[in-house]
């Protein structure tokens, strides 16, 4: 593939046509914005909700706001995420609205460049399977098999054989359940794997690429522009009122 030239008319398009596909530093931003994610994940289930949100938004709003603020008070944590929300301002505040927002965009760029370049249902859905099925069977198992046993304060006969044991392998065609019995009781949420909570999302963002492949309106720019317009502004306006 021949090197487009750099200019003032370079499109998106044109640089994905240049790295076969892949948006440069999308793997890097995903990688920045899962860690982050998955920090504020572990400090939420320890019973710490927010402390990191709290920290890094608070510590961005230290930098551009008042020099008379008070760092005690800038870098002060709070246990409730929604009180977060509403307290930060300033450059702070779109950090807090919008990690997973950002990383399903990413992820929502990276799927759809997967569709341009199947243009097919089967190899589209055969890629998608083989990107989510074979790590979360062996996520979902290792959890329930090893973990599970090492940390439940239940006896084994006792634990493998509950049903709450087996209805965690549900998880693998996105069925969730995010408990184990009497794994990380003591938590103030007992959850094994909070990420989980995506998959079903991910699933019903699949099924709409899949329908819009078959249809064709995926690859008709006007009309895909239209559908997505007409499907975005409610959302919109009903995350705002």
């Amino acid at each position: 593939m021949k090197n487009l030239p750099v200019s003032g008319s370079t499109t998106f398009a044109t640089i994905l046509e240049r790295h076969r596909g892949i948006g440069p530093g999308f793997d890097l931003l995903r990688l920045l914005l899962a860690l982050s994610i998955l920090a504020s994940h572990c400090s939420g289930l320890s019973g710490h909700s927010g402390w990191l949100s709290s920290h890094l938004a608070n510590a961005l709003h230290l930098l551009f706001s008042s020099p008379d603020a008070g760092i005690a008070t800038a870098l002060a944590p709070t246990s409730d995420s929604a009180e977060l929300v509403h307290r930060v301002s300033g450059p702070a505040r779109p950090y807090v609205l919008s990690r997973v927002p950002m990383f399903f965009a990413l992820s929502g760029f990276m799927v759809s460049g997967s569709a341009f370049r199947t243009r097919s249902l089967i190899p589209f859905l055969g890629l998608r399977v083989l990107r989510i099925l074979p790590a979360l069977f062996v996520e979902v198992t290792l959890s329930a098999v090893i973990l599970g046993a090492l940390f439940t304060n239940l006896g084994v006969y006792d634990y493998y054989t509950s049903s709450g044991f087996h209805a965690y392998f549900l998880n693998i065609v996105g069925l969730i359940h995010f408990e184990l019995p009497g794994v990380f009781s003591q938590n103030p949420q007992p959850v094994v794997n909070a990420n989980l909570w995506t998959l079903p999302s991910e699933f019903h963002a699949y099924a709409i690429t899949a329908v819009l492949i078959t249809s064709g309106l995926l690859f008709n720019r006007k009309i895909f522009t239209v559908v997505f317009l007409l499907a975005t502004l409610p959302l919109l306006f009903a995350n705002i009122v």
